[in-house]
């Protein structure tokens, strides 16, 4: 995939949620009276999406702690994506790990987590607070 040069208005892009996660929601009454830019944001709204999903997941601040032993833990950024894919297409842990195979290389990521995984991370207290950080 290709980034994509479309001229929207600031203020697209809304973010909210607090205990789930609502990822993207686009405003389409500002759009609606030019439909140049309307037919560009319909034709183009996954595509953007996924866009400001890689672009916010690569400017969040993380601070994993990375282990001394063992196998190495899933990056947060990886996760972070994951759920946000997860949540803009609605689906489930399996589904998203089967997304995740088309989409690796376009979010640079280097292993993808299996579905018990995200499932375990998600549930984590951990998640919690990064969660509340990232909204």
């Amino acid at each position: 995939m290709v980034a994509t040069e479309i001229a929207l208005p600031r203020g697209i892009f809304n973010f909210s949620g607090q205990t789930r996660m609502d990822t993207f929601c686009l405003d389409l009454d500002e759009l609606s009276i030019d439909f140049e830019r309307y037919d560009d944001v319909a034709i183009n709204g996954l595509r953007l999406a996924m866009e400001a999903i890689r672009r916010h997941a690569d400017e969040f601040p993380y601070w994993q702690r990375r282990k001394r032993v063992g196998r190495p833990g899933t990056d947060e950024r990886t996760l972070l994506i994951v759920f946000m894919l997860q949540q803009l297409l609605g689906l489930t842990f399996r589904e998203t790990e089967g997304l995740l195979a088309l989409v690796q290389e376009y979010y640079l990521i280097d292993h993808a987590p299996d579905h018990s995984t995200m499932a375990r991370k998600l549930s984590s207290r951990r998640w919690s607070t990064l969660l509340d950080r990232f909204f």
